[in-house]
This record gives structure tokens, C-alpha cells and sequence, in this order.
């Protein structure tokens, strides 16, 4: 007898307690799909962009930085979305001829808030010489969760990113499948 009541309590323990503190992903809302991950050079942060839902089936847009184990999530509406994918595309387009004052009147960008989620992002520019190949910084500080975190993209990292903004837009349009790639 004892020994099926520990049977059940070791089965609770080991199947249950998972299914009682499981979190709702990604703050409650429904992810529509995820794009690729990209890696910095000093492969110690990692971006993905991500289509949601909101309860209100209102689209967000949700741009994530791990770095060194840590995440800050960004939602943005609609409107940050198209800001920073017109300053994106802007980068993409004139590559060669970024200068180091680029994204100087790009006013950092207010996160929308998500459960206790809010961060800020802002973008700048390294590497701007000859003998330096350029990068574009994004960089994230979570309002509850100093200090700032950031990735570094390189002219391939920032196309696969801008081709990746295509994606999410389908995403939020409904026009793929949930949980794609």
C-alpha cells in the first residue's frame, strides 16, 4: 500500500509539476512565427524575430537578444515596426556608404509592454573604416533589467535580417502557417 502512494507521489512529482509551472511563452501571446536566428561574430548573442497576436488578435512584432544567457525582449506595434525596418532597409541599401553619423537622428525606439516586458532600442554603427569591416549595433535595455544588451550584424547578417522583415509581415498577415520557420 505505501508503496503505491509513493508510486503516485514520485509520478505527481515527476509529470505534474512541469504542467503546473509551465509559463505561457513569450508573455500570453500567440506566436505566429519565428524567423532564423543570427549569431553576432563574437558568438555571444543571438536576435530572432518573432510574429505574434496579442488577446486582442492585435499584431506584434517581437525582436529578442540572448546574450551571455540573458534575454530582452522588444515588442513593437505596428508603427515601431515599420520605423525600424525602414531604417534597416535604409542600412541595407547603402552599405558602402554608411557613415558613422547614420543613426544619429534615429531617436531611440520605446518598446511596447508586454507583461513586464518593456525595453528601448537604439541603433549605431561600428567599424566604419577601412580596416575595420562595419557592423550595425542593436542594442536593448530592459526597463526593469539594466544594464543594456546588443548584437552586432555584418552585411550579411543585416540582409538575412531585412529579407527576414518580408516573413514576419506575411506572419502577421496571416498569410503562413503558425510556427514556421
Amino acid at each position: 500500500m505505501n508503496f503505491r502512494i509513493l508510486l503516485c507521489l514520485g509520478l505527481f512529482c515527476l509529470l505534474g509539476q512541469p504542467l503546473l509551472a509551465k509559463e505561457a511563452p513569450f508573455d500570453g501571446l500567440k506566436v505566429l512565427g519565428t524567423g532564423v536566428p543570427l549569431t553576432d561574430q563574437q558568438n555571444n548573442s543571438v536576435l530572432t524575430l518573432r510574429g505574434f497576436h496579442d488577446k486582442y488578435a492585435n499584431p506584434l512584432v517581437g525582436l529578442f537578444i540572448v546574450q551571455k544567457g540573458r534575454e530582452v525582449r522588444f515588442y513593437m506595434n505596428p508603427t515601431t515596426w515599420d520605423s525600424l525596418k525602414q531604417e534597416l532597409i535604409q542600412a541595407r541599401d547603402q552599405w558602402a556608404t554608411l557613415s558613422p553619423t547614420q543613426f544619429s537622428s534615429f531617436d531611440p525606439l520605446k518598446g511596447y509592454r508586454v507583461g513586464d516586458h518593456r525595453a528601448n532600442l537604439s541603433l549605431g554603427l561600428m567599424g566604419t573604416t577601412k580596416l575595420d569591416g562595419r557592423r550595425v549595433n542593436i542594442s536593448l535595455l530592459d526597463q526593469n533589467q539594466p544594464p543594456q544588451i546588443f548584437i552586432s550584424l555584418d552585411q550579411s547578417q543585416v540582409k538575412t535580417l531585412v529579407e527576414q522583415f518580408h516573413k514576419v509581415d506575411e506572419f502577421l498577415r496571416g498569410a503562413s502557417t503558425p510556427q514556421s520557420k
